[in-house]
Protein backbone atom coordinates (compact mmCIF):
# COMPACT_ATOMS: atom_id res chain seq x y z
CA UNK A 1 0.00 0.00 0.00
CA UNK A 2 1.44 3.34 -1.07
CA UNK A 3 -1.34 5.52 0.34
CA UNK A 4 -2.75 5.00 3.84
CA UNK A 5 -6.53 5.66 3.87
CA UNK A 6 -7.48 8.52 6.18
CA UNK A 7 -10.29 6.46 7.73
CA UNK A 8 -7.89 3.47 8.06
CA UNK A 9 -10.13 1.15 6.04
CA UNK A 10 -8.61 -0.71 3.09
CA UNK A 11 -11.34 -1.45 0.54
CA UNK A 12 -10.87 -4.34 -1.92
CA UNK A 13 -13.47 -5.19 -4.56
CA UNK A 14 -14.08 -8.21 -6.75
CA UNK A 15 -13.19 -11.25 -4.58
CA UNK A 16 -16.16 -13.17 -3.18
CA UNK A 17 -14.10 -15.71 -1.20
CA UNK A 18 -13.81 -14.86 2.50
CA UNK A 19 -10.23 -14.65 3.83
CA UNK A 20 -9.12 -16.96 6.60
CA UNK A 21 -6.78 -14.34 8.04
CA UNK A 22 -5.36 -10.90 7.22
CA UNK A 23 -2.10 -9.63 8.67
CA UNK A 24 0.27 -6.73 8.20
CA UNK A 25 4.03 -7.03 7.78
CA UNK A 26 6.46 -4.76 9.57
CA UNK A 27 5.44 -5.69 13.11
CA UNK A 28 7.23 -8.24 15.29
CA UNK A 29 4.20 -10.53 15.47
CA UNK A 30 2.78 -9.86 11.98
CA UNK A 31 -0.29 -8.27 13.58
CA UNK A 32 -3.63 -9.76 12.57
CA UNK A 33 -6.22 -7.28 11.31
CA UNK A 34 -9.98 -7.20 11.70
CA UNK A 35 -12.03 -7.33 8.49
CA UNK A 36 -15.54 -7.70 7.08
CA UNK A 37 -16.47 -9.50 3.88
CA UNK A 38 -19.77 -8.35 2.36
CA UNK A 39 -20.43 -10.11 -0.94
CA UNK A 40 -17.62 -9.05 -3.27
CA UNK A 41 -16.47 -6.15 -1.05
CA UNK A 42 -13.74 -6.59 1.59
CA UNK A 43 -13.08 -4.00 4.31
CA UNK A 44 -9.78 -4.36 6.21
CA UNK A 45 -9.28 -2.27 9.38
CA UNK A 46 -5.75 -0.88 9.45
CA UNK A 47 -3.62 0.30 12.39
CA UNK A 48 -3.48 4.01 13.14
CA UNK A 49 0.06 4.29 11.76
CA UNK A 50 1.74 2.87 8.67
CA UNK A 51 4.26 0.12 9.31
CA UNK A 52 6.52 1.52 6.58
CA UNK A 53 7.01 5.14 5.59
CA UNK A 54 6.85 4.30 1.89
CA UNK A 55 5.16 0.96 1.14
CA UNK A 56 3.21 -1.09 3.68
CA UNK A 57 2.41 -4.75 2.98
CA UNK A 58 -0.88 -6.46 3.84
CA UNK A 59 -1.01 -10.27 3.59
CA UNK A 60 -4.40 -11.89 2.88
CA UNK A 61 -4.61 -15.63 3.58
CA UNK A 62 -7.16 -17.83 1.76
CA UNK A 63 -7.77 -21.54 2.40
CA UNK A 64 -9.73 -22.14 -0.80
CA UNK A 65 -9.56 -21.07 -4.46
CA UNK A 66 -10.63 -17.50 -5.12
CA UNK A 67 -14.08 -16.82 -6.54
CA UNK A 68 -13.92 -13.58 -8.51
CA UNK A 69 -16.66 -11.16 -9.47
CA UNK A 70 -15.15 -9.45 -12.51
CA UNK A 71 -18.20 -7.29 -13.23
CA UNK A 72 -18.41 -5.74 -9.78
CA UNK A 73 -18.17 -1.95 -9.54
CA UNK A 74 -15.11 -1.20 -7.44
CA UNK A 75 -15.64 0.74 -4.24
CA UNK A 76 -13.51 3.87 -4.14
CA UNK A 77 -10.60 4.32 -1.71
CA UNK A 78 -12.75 6.24 0.78
CA UNK A 79 -16.10 4.62 0.01
CA UNK A 80 -18.64 5.39 -2.70
CA UNK A 81 -19.18 4.11 -6.22
CA UNK A 82 -18.63 5.72 -9.64
CA UNK A 83 -21.06 4.36 -12.25
CA UNK A 84 -19.72 5.13 -15.72
CA UNK A 85 -19.27 3.92 -19.29
CA UNK A 86 -16.58 1.37 -18.43
CA UNK A 87 -18.56 -0.57 -15.80
CA UNK A 88 -22.12 -0.42 -17.17
CA UNK A 89 -23.65 -3.87 -17.61
CA UNK A 90 -24.85 -3.10 -21.15
CA UNK A 91 -21.87 -0.99 -22.24
CA UNK A 92 -21.47 -2.95 -25.47
CA UNK A 93 -24.89 -1.72 -26.65
CA UNK A 94 -24.29 1.92 -25.74
CA UNK A 95 -22.74 4.76 -27.70
CA UNK A 96 -19.57 5.40 -25.71
CA UNK A 97 -17.29 8.32 -26.63
CA UNK A 98 -13.74 7.89 -25.39
CA UNK A 99 -11.59 10.56 -23.78
CA UNK A 100 -10.17 12.77 -26.52
CA UNK A 101 -7.86 14.96 -24.46
CA UNK A 102 -10.65 17.42 -23.69
CA UNK A 103 -13.93 15.67 -22.95
CA UNK A 104 -14.00 12.68 -20.53
CA UNK A 105 -15.31 9.23 -21.39
CA UNK A 106 -19.07 9.54 -21.67
CA UNK A 107 -22.20 7.85 -22.94
CA UNK A 108 -24.30 9.64 -25.52
CA UNK A 109 -27.85 8.60 -24.71
CA UNK A 110 -31.33 9.60 -25.81
CA UNK A 111 -33.74 7.53 -23.76
CA UNK A 112 -31.84 4.24 -23.62
CA UNK A 113 -31.71 2.44 -20.28
CA UNK A 114 -28.18 2.26 -18.82
CA UNK A 115 -27.72 -0.40 -16.14
CA UNK A 116 -25.18 -1.20 -13.41
CA UNK A 117 -25.05 -3.70 -10.55
CA UNK A 118 -23.74 -2.34 -7.27
CA UNK A 119 -22.78 -4.56 -4.33
CA UNK A 120 -23.64 -2.31 -1.36
CA UNK A 121 -21.48 -3.15 1.70
CA UNK A 122 -23.63 -1.06 4.04
CA UNK A 123 -27.27 -0.13 4.38
CA UNK A 124 -28.03 3.56 4.76
CA UNK A 125 -28.67 6.78 2.88
CA UNK A 126 -26.64 7.34 -0.30
CA UNK A 127 -26.43 10.65 -2.13
CA UNK A 128 -26.72 10.70 -5.93
CA UNK A 129 -24.61 13.09 -8.02
CA UNK A 130 -24.82 13.05 -11.81
CA UNK A 131 -21.96 14.33 -13.98
CA UNK A 132 -23.25 15.12 -17.47
CA UNK A 133 -23.38 17.57 -20.36
CA UNK A 134 -26.71 18.74 -21.75
CA UNK A 135 -26.13 19.84 -25.37
CA UNK A 136 -29.78 20.93 -25.84
CA UNK A 137 -31.43 24.32 -25.43
CA UNK A 138 -33.94 22.94 -22.89
CA UNK A 139 -33.52 21.04 -19.61
CA UNK A 140 -33.41 17.24 -19.79
CA UNK A 141 -35.37 15.19 -17.27
CA UNK A 142 -33.55 12.15 -15.86
CA UNK A 143 -34.44 9.24 -13.59
CA UNK A 144 -32.21 6.93 -11.57
CA UNK A 145 -33.79 3.73 -10.22
CA UNK A 146 -32.90 1.16 -7.59
CA UNK A 147 -34.93 -1.95 -6.84
CA UNK A 148 -37.28 0.03 -4.59
CA UNK A 149 -36.81 3.73 -5.30
CA UNK A 150 -36.62 6.32 -8.05
CA UNK A 151 -34.78 9.65 -7.93
CA UNK A 152 -35.47 12.22 -10.61
CA UNK A 153 -34.20 15.63 -11.60
CA UNK A 154 -33.58 18.09 -14.40
CA UNK A 155 -30.23 18.88 -15.98
CA UNK A 156 -30.08 22.38 -17.44
CA UNK A 157 -28.23 23.10 -20.71
CA UNK A 158 -24.45 23.38 -20.32
CA UNK A 159 -22.16 25.82 -22.01
CA UNK A 160 -18.51 25.46 -22.90
CA UNK A 161 -15.41 25.87 -20.77
CA UNK A 162 -12.09 27.43 -21.73
CA UNK A 163 -9.32 24.96 -22.53
CA UNK A 164 -6.67 27.19 -24.09
CA UNK A 165 -7.65 30.86 -23.67
CA UNK A 166 -4.89 32.14 -25.94
CA UNK A 167 -6.13 29.94 -28.78
CA UNK A 168 -9.88 30.52 -28.32
CA UNK A 169 -10.09 26.79 -27.60
CA UNK A 170 -13.34 25.74 -25.88
CA UNK A 171 -14.92 22.39 -25.12
CA UNK A 172 -18.21 21.12 -23.74
CA UNK A 173 -18.51 21.40 -19.96
CA UNK A 174 -19.57 18.48 -17.76
CA UNK A 175 -21.34 19.60 -14.58
CA UNK A 176 -22.11 17.70 -11.36
CA UNK A 177 -25.75 17.88 -10.27
CA UNK A 178 -27.19 16.42 -7.06
CA UNK A 179 -30.57 14.77 -7.61
CA UNK A 180 -31.31 13.49 -4.12
CA UNK A 181 -30.72 10.30 -2.14
CA UNK A 182 -31.45 6.59 -2.07
CA UNK A 183 -32.29 4.64 1.09
CA UNK A 184 -30.53 1.31 0.74
CA UNK A 185 -32.29 -1.00 3.19
CA UNK A 186 -29.95 -3.99 3.10
CA UNK A 187 -26.47 -4.96 1.99
CA UNK A 188 -25.86 -6.87 -1.22
CA UNK A 189 -26.33 -6.39 -4.93
CA UNK A 190 -28.87 -4.05 -6.44
CA UNK A 191 -29.47 -3.07 -10.03
CA UNK A 192 -29.16 0.67 -10.71
CA UNK A 193 -30.58 2.09 -13.93
CA UNK A 194 -30.44 5.53 -15.56
CA UNK A 195 -32.71 6.96 -18.23
CA UNK A 196 -33.65 10.27 -19.77
CA UNK A 197 -37.33 10.97 -20.35
CA UNK A 198 -38.25 11.59 -23.97
CA UNK A 199 -35.74 11.51 -26.78
CA UNK A 200 -33.52 14.42 -25.80
CA UNK A 201 -29.84 13.66 -26.04
CA UNK A 202 -27.62 13.71 -22.97
CA UNK A 203 -23.91 13.03 -22.53
CA UNK A 204 -23.48 11.08 -19.29
CA UNK A 205 -20.05 10.99 -17.69
CA UNK A 206 -20.83 9.25 -14.40
CA UNK A 207 -23.17 8.78 -11.46
CA UNK A 208 -21.59 9.03 -8.01
CA UNK A 209 -23.19 7.12 -5.11
CA UNK A 210 -21.83 7.80 -1.62
CA UNK A 211 -23.15 6.85 1.82
CA UNK A 212 -23.87 9.93 3.93
CA UNK A 213 -25.55 8.34 6.96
Amino acid sequence: MFNWPLDRVLRISGIKTKPEQISIQGTTDHQNLKFEQIGGILHVHLPSKQTDNYVSTIVIHYNEPLQLDKDIIAESTFGGFALNSTNAQNREQLKVIRYDGKKPNHIQTAGETIAWEVDFPEAGTYKIDVSAHNPNTDPVEIKVHTTNETASGKLTPNGKMVVEPNENNYTDEFVNTSIGTFHIRQTGKQKITFQTTGNQQLWLNSIWLEKIK
